[in-house]
């Protein structure tokens, strides 16, 4: 699984997209700081599609 500095390059870069049918990106500043933490703490998530 890569790293979270790298992933987040890689969005930077255009090497990861959202794909079609995803729906556009509604999550605010403390939403993705609350995902983050709990993606941090290795705490269940709900399915993140690469």
């Amino acid at each position: 699984m890569p790293r979270l500095p790298t992933l987040l390059d890689e969005v930077d870069s255009g090497a990861v997209l959202l794909p079609e049918f995803q729906r556009g990106y509604v999550r605010n500043r403390e939403q993705v700081r609350g995902l983050m933490r709990s993606l941090y703490h290795g705490y269940p998530v709900g399915g993140l599609l690469m």
